[in-house]
């Protein structure tokens, strides 16, 4: 069976995906007991070498708990593994994922920038308001006159005028604001679906890493071991020493493999402690990814489509552009102007100072490019009409893709377990072949290969599969944007 895999149901809506301890990776290799395969003293045993791994609890599984527990019944072995993998399953993990993304959002700069871009949009919004009924001007003006009869005089002219939009035509100004602020959370939204998508990668190739660090770690022990006692065989002129060898070529590879898998932890740890700031990612928080629901019905297309801040993007631009074609339909629309002048006249034969008051209205005179505005600002609206189609029909594909991929790994996963088991048959026949010198080395370290490669898939596979549905849920659900 592979790693992590055991109740892995699509159907049941249970996915559990914990990895497997040694101990229980050892009961399942039980073809492969020293009992079971060869009397000599030095058995090539994976089973053997895995039992004496500690498993994830700490406790260390002894030959003799190994033999009880290979003598129970297959579905009641099951049953026990199933029951022990829930007893041990939190949903640690999932909180986790959300706690790094939400403390990434609290670091992420950007996000200050659109609250300030926002309350600044709101102040306009009010001052806006506050001056509709009150927008006053003044201006004060002397000047010197000179006639043939009157000689020099100088004149002084006193303005004060004041402005009213009693049609509120500035109405329009704070509804472009409020798009703009909507258009601001819109973009932080878009920015969080960003950051969770690179958390998300990012923590699961963590613990995939793991989960495969683990595998190679315990393949290696059992390597260690095969190389040890092959050197008994060899000095005992039982096998070539053409096969040590092959095996220590194998350790090599094997250990290979493990520096793979902690560079890539290493590097998934610090980009997730970039993000959110933390000083470590715990270990314990990634031992297990809990029980999560597989049911791809739950996920509706129409939310996912909804919840989607790209395409929301666009009606909020159209709804921008409406409004500015608005504006242009409605420049004429007047406001109303009070103004009074006292005017200080100086002027021998005149009629002295003055006080002038006066109501009226201001209009503005479409220019001759209003139509062509206009015009333009319609084809910019189809234009932003099928650029969304087309944005639709990407995140239809997308959806759509993701749910296939769902249903595609539950039958690979299955398949997968399959081989395991023949793979698993195999090395336990190779293996006898091997002591009776019935194969090569090379054959039998061939069809260990193909095992490990099977669970190495199983691994990924079950990653990705629970990556893709953690995706689809947090996106549909909506949580991301909260």
């Amino acid at each position: 069976m592979l790693p992590g895999s055991e109740n892995f149901n699509l159907g049941d809506k249970t996915l559990g995906v914990r990895s497997l301890s040694s101990s229980r990776l050892s009961t399942r290799s039980r073809s492969l007991s020293p009992s079971r395969l060869s009397t000599r003293s030095w058995p090539l045993s994976p089973s053997r070498s895995l039992t004496r791994s500690r498993s994830l609890s700490g406790a260390e599984a002894t030959p003799e708990m190994v033999c009880t527990f290979s003598n129970l019944p297959h579905s009641l072995r099951i049953g026990i593994l199933i029951f022990l993998l829930i007893l041990g399953t939190s949903k640690l993990n999932a909180d986790s994922l959300m706690e790094l993304f939400q403390h990434s959002v609290d670091r992420y700069p950007i996000f200050k920038s659109l609250q300030e871009k926002t309350a600044a949009l709101k102040d306009e919004s009010r001052a806006s308001a506050q001056s509709r009924f009150w927008r006053p001007f003044t201006s004060a003006l002397r000047s010197n006159y000179r006639t043939s009869e009157a000689g020099q005089y100088p004149i002084s002219d006193v303005n004060f005028v004041n402005s009213m939009d009693i049609f509120n035509k500035t109405r329009l100004d704070r509804q472009k604001n409020a798009t703009e602020i909507q258009r601001n959370q819109v973009a932080g939204n878009t920015e969080r679906k960003t950051i969770f998508l690179e958390i998300l990668s990012d923590y699961y190739n963590f613990i995939k890493n793991e989960q495969l660090l683990r595998l190679h770690k315990e393949n290696l022990i059992w390597l260690d071991e095969i190389v040890a006692k092959l050197k008994v065989g060899v000095e005992a002129g039982e096998f070539p020493e053409a096969d040590l060898a092959q095996w220590k070529i194998e350790q090599l590879n094997q250990e290979n493999l493990i520096e793979v898998d902690q560079l890539e932890i290493g590097k998934s740890e610090e980009i997730l402690k970039r993000y959110s700031g933390m000083e470590s990612i715990s270990t314990d928080s990634t031992q297990s990814l809990g029980e999560i629901c597989t049911d791809s019905s739950e996920f509706s297309e129409e939310i996912f489509l909804k919840n989607c801040p790209e395409l929301s993007t666009f009606e909020l631009d159209k709804k921008q552009i409406q409004l500015d074609i608005r504006q242009e339909r409605q420049c004429h629309i007047p406001e109303l102007q009070f103004s009074h002048t006292y005017e200080i006249n100086k002027d021998p034969s005149g009629n002295g100072n003055q006080s002038i008051a006066q109501l009226g209205f201001n209009f503005q005179l479409p220019d001759g490019g209003r139509s062509l505005r206009i015009r333009a600002n319609k084809r910019k609206i189809n234009g932003l009409e099928e650029e969304k189609r087309a944005q639709i029909i990407t995140f239809q594909n997308e959806f759509r893709g993701k749910l296939k991929e769902l249903l595609s790994g539950k039958t690979v996963l299955a398949n997968l377990k399959k081989s395991e088991e023949i793979s698993q048959e195999s090395v336990a026949k190779y293996y006898q072949g091997y002591l009776k010198k019935f194969i090569t080395c090379l054959t039998f370290i061939q069809a260990i290969k193909e095992k490990q490669t099977i669970q190495e898939s199983g691994i990924s596979t079950l990653i990705n599969n629970v990556q893709t549905y953690q995706y689809l849920y947090h996106v549909c659900q909506g949580d991301l944007f909260k």
